[in-house]
Order: structure tokens, then sequence, then C-alpha cells
């Protein structure tokens, strides 16, 4: 998210900004916050609006009068696309006015949203022999394989074909080394199809930026081909070491974790829809990350996924991963800290779960549009998410 400060003066403005997630533009037009005259500011550049501002302002109008400094932010819905863009940022001073740099040249929008698929869909590619669950081609196999293997020094596979789908093929529980591996492949592949622009079975494309900054808590502030070249390297310092070597252990695991992440989406900024599958091959993907997330070095409690939709009108599905089986409390809390909604509050399994949340509250209640926080609490551990409701 790109921040614009700006102060106001007497004179009007306008204010333009880039949004982070397409080419559509949202914009802020008014005029200044002066002693006790409000500042009356307009969206432009969308359909439906939404304000957020201090002490838990929003707003769903256009135009909104301001009578309190800070900072505010503006979403702007885009009706020929349906989907919301932004934030503006604005910071009311009643001061000066600081130009804004020129917005960045408009970028193609297949090179924005990742779009990347888990290690159970690359499985499935390999499985020739069952054309009902196959998800690639035989050519469009063959061309991931010997892209994966180019890109990685470590692999080195004889034959591309058959050693991508021995690397994808489910490791036993305590391969640690493997499992670590296949997410890596996994990255690679959907590296090398969205270079390729492949198309799937199902029809939708397969994107990832290698430019894209990680923000896994192992990997924060890197770009993905600065972690594959260290995973790389790594992965190949690591083929001596003995099995039971302690700190090995924990690389694979850490290697395996960033790489889960990245396949499902996580921490990798904005990204396509996740399609709808309730298959074993998903379910095992999924339920065998959990102990990979009780890694020796700490990594235990829940990881959360981004809702989906987000933002929403009806329903959004909210959907999250626990190492171990424990006590969950996940509820969702309005801007001021106020809780709305229990979602989850007791013992649950370990494994993926998941929910849909309709906007109200406990008691029933429509709740109004605007955004929200949805908090999850294990043990120590606390996530946090925020979800935009429309109306």
């Amino acid at each position: 998210m790109r921040r614009i400060p700006i102060s106001l003066s007497l004179t009007t403005f306008a204010l333009v900004a880039m949004a982070s997630s397409a080419q559509a533009q949202c914009g802020i037009t008014g005029t200044p916050l002066i002693n006790t005259t409000p500042a009356n500011l307009c969206g432009t550049g969308g359909t439906q609006y939404m304000w957020e501002g201090p002490n838990g302002f929003s707003a769903m109008t256009q135009c909104v009068s301001l009578t309190q400094a800070g900072e505010y932010a503006l979403y702007a819905f885009d009706a020929n696309n349906g989907m919301w863009f932004g934030p503006c940022l604005i910071n009311v001073t009643g001061e000066l006015i600081e130009p804004p740099p020129p917005p960045p040249p408009p970028v193609a929008n297949d090179t924005l949203i990742n779009c990347p698929r888990p290690g159970w869909f690359w499985t499935r590619g390999c499985r020739t022999n069952d054309r009902a669950k196959q998800t690639l081609s035989a050519e469009q196999l063959a061309a991931v394989a010997a892209s994966v293997d180019q890109r990685s020094q470590f692999l080195g596979w004889a034959d591309a074909r058959s050693g991508f789908c021995a690397t994808m093929r489910m490791p036993g529980s305590n391969d640690l080394r493997g499992r670590a591996v296949r997410q890596f492949a996994a990255v690679l592949a959907n590296l090398a199809a969205s270079e390729m622009k492949l198309v799937p079975a199902d029809g939708r494309e397969v994107h990832l930026r290698d430019n894209t900054v990680l923000g896994s808590d192992v990997a924060r502030g890197m770009e993905l081909s600065e972690w594959v070249a260290a995973t790389d390297a790594e992965l190949a310092s690591l083929a001596a070491a003995p099995a039971n070597d302690r700190n090995a252990r924990k690389a694979y695991q850490r290697i395996r974790r960033v790489g889960w992440m990245i396949n499902h989406g996580m921490g990798i900024g904005e990204v396509c829809p996740r399609g709808a599958s309730t298959s074993a091959d998903e379910r095992d993907d999924d339920e065998s990350m959990a102990m990979a997330l009780a890694s020796e070095e700490g990594m235990s409690g829940i990881v959360m996924e981004a809702a989906m939709p987000n933002p929403f009108r009806d329903h959004t599905r909210i959907a999250y991963t626990l190492d171990q089986a424990g006590d969950v409390d996940l509820t969702v809390l309005d801007l001021s800290g106020r809780l709305v909604k229990t979602l989850v509050r007791g013992a649950q399994s370990a494994g993926r779960h998941e929910m849909q949340w309709d906007g109200r509250t406990d008691a029933g209640q429509s709740l109004p549009a605007g955004a929200y926080f949805v908090h999850g609490r294990v043990g120590e551990q606390r996530v946090q998410g925020r979800i935009v409701m429309i109306r």
C-alpha cells in the first residue's frame, strides 16, 4: 500500500492515487479544515465509497464533513469490474498542501494479482492414469517439470518429468526433507506456469510474480526470487546432514512452512479467489501442514487465511489452520474494538477449519456496512484479519 501524505490549505485541491490492486484510481477532492470550519471532502473514481478515520470514524457516502484532524482512508468501488480499490490516504492538518507524486504507469491486471496453486494441484497433474482428477495435459506437465528443473541448482533431475512427479508425491509423515522439497518444487511450478501463461484443465490461469514481497513471519520483506535463490542454496547445503540433525530439521520445517503459505496464497499480497474443493488430496495437503506449523522453532498455534470474498455483501468465508488441537476463540470486532460476533469458542481438532459469516451479530441483527476485524486466539498466540462489508 502506497501512503500519500497530504495537508490542507484554503485552496481547493484534488488528490488522485493509484490503487495498489489494479489500474483503477480512487481520488479525493475537497476543502481544508481550518479551526472549526469542517473539511468537506468527496471521493471520485467509483460508484460506491467507504471512508475510515480517527476514533472509529466511518462513512459509506461519497462526500463527508470532517471536524477532526488526522489520517483518513477512502475506498472506491468500480462497478465496471466489480472490485474495490484503495486506500487513498489523506492526512488532514490544516496547514499546507504537499502535491502527491505522479502515479506509476499502468500495469496489466494479470501481473498484479497472484493466483498460485497448492501442492495437491501439482500432485494431481502427475496422475496421468486418472483422467477424472488430472489437472494438466501431458505437454503442460512436461513443460512445467522442465522449467522447475532449470530454475533450481539443487533439484537437477535426470528426467525432469519423472523427477518432478516423484517429488510431488506426499512423503511419509517423518520425512521433513521430502515435505520441504515438495513445497519448494510447487513454488517453482507456480512461477513456471505463470511465466508460460499456462491454462490448466479447469480454465483458471496460474499467476505468481517473482518480485512479490513476502509477508511470512520467517521470510518477511524478502522478494520471492530472493527466497527461491536462498532456499535452493540452503537445500543443497543440507543434503549431507543426517536425518536426526536438529538444525537441519528446523530448516526443513521453515522451508516447508513458507512454501506452503506461498502456494496457498498467504503472505503474498492480493490473491485471486480460491477455487472450491473438498478433495482428499487437498485435505491431506492442508492437514499435513498442521505438523509443520508446530516446528521446533516454536512456530505453533493458528494460521489464518484471507477472507473470501473481501469486501463482501452477503457472506464471506473465514478459514484457518491449527497446528494441534486446542481451545479456539474466533470473534468479529468493529473498528472501536467492540465484540459483535463470536464465530468459534471452544475445543477444535488440528487441521483446517472454515465457516461462513453473514454480517450479523450474535443476536441476529444485521450490522452496518464498514470495516471489521476477525480476531483469533489459540493459547497465547493471536492473529487478526481485516474484512469489509458493503450493502
